[in-house]
């Protein structure tokens, strides 16, 4: 499997340290820099291979939107993913600087989120945290189903309630079924849109009606 060339970088060293122990469990990462300002960031990838660069947006130096900035102009081969505390529309008129940012994940979110924002980045795709539905990131994050795939009404009535967080044994209550027949419904469903997490498996079925 190939491994995805990581650099972290935030002003706070104990959020950073506890990013990077949690990247490192994943197999497919090789966390291969982390910096707490800007300046080191841009000195750092003339020098190192990078794939993924994982960016607070709040930072000495230099601010994560002015360093995303940069990158996409001058190293287009690196993808950039937001990881802040801030909602997009906080942003105000810096939200236009989006554009070229692939991933935008928010710091109380879990390490399987900020996971498949870098998968998703790495393959060239836009990932938008789970926890903001109705935002866009540099354009519409409405995901279209091609018409090979159709779900089940009982596969989208699954996908609606793990959307609001259940698991299998409070679906299989809601619907009155077996744990094992929810566990299997969910590997089929899994499978069809081509997702292994919830993050992803959330992303894909943006805007479709799952009632």
């Amino acid at each position: 499997t190939m491994r995805i060339r990581v650099l972290l970088a935030d002003d706070h060293p104990m959020f950073l340290d506890g990013v990077s122990n949690a990247l490192s469990m994943f197999e497919d990462i090789d966390l291969v820099a982390k910096f707490t300002d800007g300046a080191a960031v841009l000195a750092c990838i003339d020098k190192v291979p990078i794939d993924v660069a994982v960016l607070d947006i709040n930072m000495p130096s230099q601010n994560g939107i002015a360093l995303a900035k940069t990158i996409n102009k001058e190293y287009a081969h690196i993808k950039v993913v937001f990881l802040t505390m801030y909602h997009p529309s906080a942003l105000g008129n810096e939200s236009a600087n989006l554009n070229g940012v692939l991933g935008y994940v928010l710091k109380n979110s879990g390490s399987q989120v900020l996971h498949a924002a870098i998968q998703c980045a790495f393959r060239g795709e836009r990932y938008l945290d789970p926890k903001l539905k109705d935002e866009t990131l540099g354009g519409s994050n409405t995901e279209m189903l091609p018409d090979s795939v159709k779900l089940s009404r009982r596969e989208r009535e699954i996908i609606r309630l793990v959307g609001e967080g259940k698991g299998n044994k409070e679906i299989a209550d809601a619907l009155f079924l077996s744990e094992l027949t929810i566990k299997t419904h969910r590997k089929n469903i899994y499978q069809k849109l081509g997702v292994n997490n919830v993050a992803a498996l959330m992303m894909r079925v943006r805007g479709l009606d799952l009632n």
